[in-house]
């Protein structure tokens, strides 16, 4: 274990599975995480309207078969029609492009929806805890709310490109 989930088991706040974790008192980083999660279901609203239209379908048929899919789904169903090969010729590239800046937006949103909030002394840190195929930490620093601020903005960025 990292120092910091060691150092999380003891600070004093609320249990989440054996480990204390802090929320963020500051309203800035309350108001951020809500826009970022506003501005990703904006970019998921896009991406399914992207969807429909890649597949023939209008907007409420499209609804229809991808509003429940999960985002990985989503995101393998643009990447396979971007290799059809009259695609591949044509836009293939630029849509391989869109998925992988896609799948790096939704990493940066899923570590700040899904991490734990960590207070140190004066400085505020998220923690993401990961387990595929081995388990890994990473922490950010969030003393201020510059990082929240550009997830956010790269979800708005990214959702006028789809």
């Amino acid at each position: 274990m990292t120092d910091q989930v060691e150092k999380a088991t003891t600070t004093p706040g609320q249990t989440l599975g054996g480990l204390f974790a802090l929320v963020p008192d500051g309203k800035q980083h309350y108001a951020m995480i809500g826009r970022i999660v506003v501005a990703h279901s904006t970019l998921e609203f896009a991406l399914n309207s992207l969807l429909a239209k890649v597949f023939k379908l209008d907007v409420e048929e499209g609804l229809i078969l991808t509003t429940h899919l999960p985002w990985r789904t989503r995101l393998d169903a643009l990447k396979s029609w971007s290799k059809l090969p009259v695609v591949r010729e044509a836009i293939g590239e630029k849509t391989a492009a869109l998925v992988d800046q896609l799948e790096k937006v939704n990493r940066a949103r899923n570590d700040v929806v899904h991490g734990l909030f960590i207070e140190e002394e004066d400085s505020l840190h998220i923690l993401n805890i990961k387990a595929r195929g081995q388990l890994t930490t990473t922490s950010k620093d969030l003393s201020n709310v510059t990082e929240l601020q550009k997830v956010h903005d790269d979800l708005i960025r990214i959702t006028w490109t789809v």
